[in-house]
This record gives structure tokens, C-alpha cells and sequence, in this order.
């Protein structure tokens, strides 16, 4: 099933991307509509040319150049499962904000993670990335707090209510409310109680992203909200809307659900 992508305008100035033909670069931007949702989709250059190029008269052939081309490139890292060969886009999950977060792909999760981890280990770091794992570094040796317990001193308020007039200001709060949130175990913990067929975490990363860091949502949160927000109390309400949730699949239990990768807040 296709699904609607997104195109950074850093896409135009990757050197990586500046250094494929012309056809190929096309065809990579076809390839995030028929990948699943986390970047996988089957080596098959014919129902690719099918379904990309539907009304050219492209050779094969050339459909299998232009996906070695993006392999040579490390755009695309070949997976195997099954005794059946896959493609995963190695920075999908960097580029693409999921609408819909159900489990529902080619290949689990954690195959790919293992063909991934090598990569990751081998990879070129940039100073841009290490910066930010520098951040993440020193982020790691702070003590989780709960969000409750955060004197009003330490939130990106300089005065009462001023996130109301500033977007900029609105992001730091909800950076720090999500970290927070995401590191209060207890709080967790208790939210699964309420509702265990629901993946806690992945529910509250997909309200930080798909809602809270919104300008949208924070015109409603101006509207509907006094100066102090309590975010535990928002999350708790929208996780009684099916839409806002996360559900475990059928087979999975809390014992064997996989690590959550939250998103990173730089």
C-alpha cells in the first residue's frame, strides 16, 4: 500500500543524494512511497518499475542499477529474511514522521536492528552528529524527575504564561515536559496498569510529535489552557481516545514487547 512522504529541503543539498544520477534520485523519492514504515520494502526491480514508473518504458535492467547505485551509496542497506532479500532506507526513520503507528511491516523490527547495528558502529560521524550525542551524553547524567516534582524555577518560563506569546518558548517546554514524562518510570508504569493492551511509550512520543510540538496544538493550548500546563493530565485524557493510542499487538505481551528507540529531543 502506498503511503504519503515527506521531502526535507535538506534532501537538495545532501552531497550523498548530489552525487546519484538524475533517475536515481527520482527513484529513490518513489521508493519512501512503497516502503513500510520503518524503510523496508522487497528487492523486486519489477514490481518497483510497476509501481514508480508505471507508464515509462524502463528496462529492468536499469531499475537493478539504480538499487545497486543507492546501495554502493549506503542510501539503502540490503536486509535478508526469510531466504528473501529486502531494502531498508538506512535515515527513514530520521526523515519521516509516521501518521499512523501500528506494528504492521515487511520485516520485524528486530531483524533490521541487526542488520543495522554494524552499520552504525562502522559509521562516519559528523561534528554536527557528535555534538548531539555529546548533548544526548550529558543529558544521560542527570536524574530522571517526574514532571510534578519540577520546582516551577526550572521550566522554560522567564515569566508566567509567556510560552502563550512565543512558539520558541512553547518548544522548550514541551522538550522538557516530554523528557520528563518519558523518564518518570512510576508514572509509566502506572499508565499501563490503566490500559495494557496500550504501548505506553510509543502513545506518548506519538502525542509529543504528532500534537504537542505542533503549532496548531499550541493555538489550542492558548485558547483552552491557564498559564500552567499540566501535561500528565493531557496525556492521561487523550489516552482515552483510541486515535492518540498505541496498541500492543495481539501476540505480544508486556514481557516480550521490544525496546522503545524514543525520539531523540535535540
Amino acid at each position: 500500500m502506498a503511503r504519503i512522504r515527506t521531502i526535507k529541503p535538506e534532501f537538495w543539498e545532501d552531497e550523498k543524494v548530489a552525487n546519484l544520477s538524475f533517475a536515481a534520485r527520482l527513484f529513490f523519492i518513489g521508493l519512501w512511497n512503497y516502503a513500510d514504515d520503518q524503510g523496508v520494502f522487497k528487492d523486486n526491480p519489477i514490481l518497483l518499475k510497476s509501481k514508480i514508473f508505471p507508464y515509462d518504458d524502463i528496462p529492468v535492467s536499469e531499475v537493478s542499477g539504480w538499487l545497486s547505485e543507492l546501495e554502493k551509496a549506503n542510501i539503502l542497506v540490503p536486509v535478508f529474511y526469510n531466504n528473501e532479500k529486502y531494502y531498508l532506507i538506512r535515515t527513514f526513520k530520521k526523515h519521516q514522521v509516521i501518521d499512523k503507528w501500528y506494528n504492521r511491516y515487511i520485516v520485524p523490527p528486530t531483524v533490521v536492528e541487526e542488520f543495522l547495528n554494524p552499520l552504525r558502529a562502522t559509521a562516519e560521524v559528523t561534528p554536527q552528529e557528535k555534538e548531539r550525542e555529546e548533548e544526548k551524553e550529558k543529558e544521560k547524567d542527570i536524574p530522571p524527575t517526574p514532571l510534578a516534582e519540577v520546582p516551577p524555577k526550572s521550566r522554560t518560563l522567564p515569566k508566567e504564561g509567556e510560552w502563550k506569546n512565543d512558539f520558541k518558548i512553547y518548544i522548550s517546554l514541551v522538550e522538557e515536559a516530554y523528557r520528563n514524562l518519558r523518564r518518570d518510570r512510576d508514572y509509566i508504569d502506572e499508565r499501563e496498569k490503566f490500559h495494557p493492551t496500550v504501548n505506553i511509550p510509543l502513545s506518548l512520543e506519538k502525542a509529543y510529535v504528532e500534537h504537542w510540538r505542533t503549532e496548531p496544538y499550541w493555538i489550542q493550548l492558548k485558547r483552552n489552557n491557564p498559564n500552567d500546563i499540566n501535561w500528565k493530565d493531557i496525556f492521561n485524557k487523550m489516552l482515552h481516545r483510541k486515535a492518540h493510542k498505541v496498541w500492543l499487538p495481539r501476540e505480544q505481551t508486556r514481557e516480550n514487547i521490544p525496546k522503545i528507540r524514543y525520539t531523540v529531543v535535540e
